[in-house]
This record gives structure tokens, sequence and C-alpha cells, in this order.
């Protein structure tokens, strides 16, 4: 169970506040790269290709969801689509399988990616529902953060509610929030 006290990023990773992505884009990278973890239908990878960046893959658990990703960023338009790699099927994975069965191609991409983006589950964190501490997807973004320490990009956009940095106090996790600073 995840412990608001626990040490759980990397100490050389920068945590991206969505809205400073504009300000990156101002700034000339030699490559600017992105795989998006729990990328459900691929908003936000449609976002990143607006805005100039290069998807490598994308990992969604959800079948339906990732069909849309497919469809939408992958089988039509080629200025917004992935250059996906040959090693990872283009379907539906959880990121905990991308990393048991991918772990030594993830790791070749060291180096080669300059940002890490996604949005793990929050239901379990979220003070708008149940917040609750045995929710099974709350251990997920450990998963997020064993693909960053892999790849060790420059980047990380993690997308998720504040209670992911809160502490659960009784009543099944519910709290107020006493916030803890990332990284």
């Amino acid at each position: 169970m995840f412990n608001a006290t626990d040490q759980i990023w990397p100490r050389n990773v920068t945590i991206v506040p969505i809205i400073i992505i504009y300000e990156m884009n101002q700034h000339t990278y030699n490559n600017k790269t992105f795989i998006d973890l729990f990328a459900g239908a691929g908003g936000l990878s449609l976002g990143l290709m607006d805005a100039g960046w290069q998807g490598v893959l994308a990992v969604e658990k959800d079948s339906m969801a990732f069909e849309t990703l497919s469809h939408n960023l992958m089988k039509r338009d080629i200025r917004r689509s992935f250059n996906w790699p040959g090693w990872f099927p283009q379907k539906h994975c959880t990121v905990n399988r991308f990393l048991s069965k991918y772990q030594s191609h993830i790791h070749k991409l060291r180096g080669k990616i300059t940002l890490i983006a996604g949005g793990p589950p929050c239901q379990g964190f979220s003070s708008a529902g149940k917040r609750n501490r045995d929710d099974r997807r709350n251990a997920l973004f450990k998963s997020y953060v064993e693909v960053v320490k892999l790849v060790d990009p420059l980047f990380v956009l993690i997308e998720n509610v504040q209670g992911i940095t809160s502490r659960f106090n009784g009543n099944n996790g519910k709290s107020h929030h006493e916030s803890r600073q990332v990284g």
C-alpha cells in the first residue's frame, strides 16, 4: 500500500505541470519525443502531437479506448502519428504487462525520450469519490514511476488528482488534504 511519506520519484526527474508544456515548446530540443502511459483514447497524445511532439508509443489497457487511439493517431493522419517501435504490438496492453514483458526494450529507450506523459487511475485517491485506500488501482502510479526510472526522460507529465499526495486517514481513506511535495 502507498504511504504518502514514501519517496516514489527518482531525484533527477522534473515534475511538469500541464501548463508548462506550452513554455517547453518555446525552447528548442533536439528530440521532442514522448510516451503516453494510461493513454485512454489518446487525448493527451493528440494535444502533444498538435504542439509539435512526436509520439513513440502509447500504453492503454482498455481495448475500446485503444481502438479509438489507434484509429485517430495511428491509421489516419501522417502528421499526427506515432513512430511505433516494432517490438511493441499495436494493441491494448496494461502498463504492468508492458513493464514485465518489454523491460529490456523499454530500457533501450533511455536517453531517447524527452517526455513521459499520462494519467494513472485516480479513483481511489479522489476526494470527489470514495477515496478508498484499498482500491487496487492506487498502486498503478508506481508502475508509471517504474517506466520513468527505466527510460529516464527529461520531463514527466503526470495528470492526476490532488489526493494522490494526501495521506489516507480513518473512514477508509477520507481525509483532509495533507499534501506533500512530490520529488
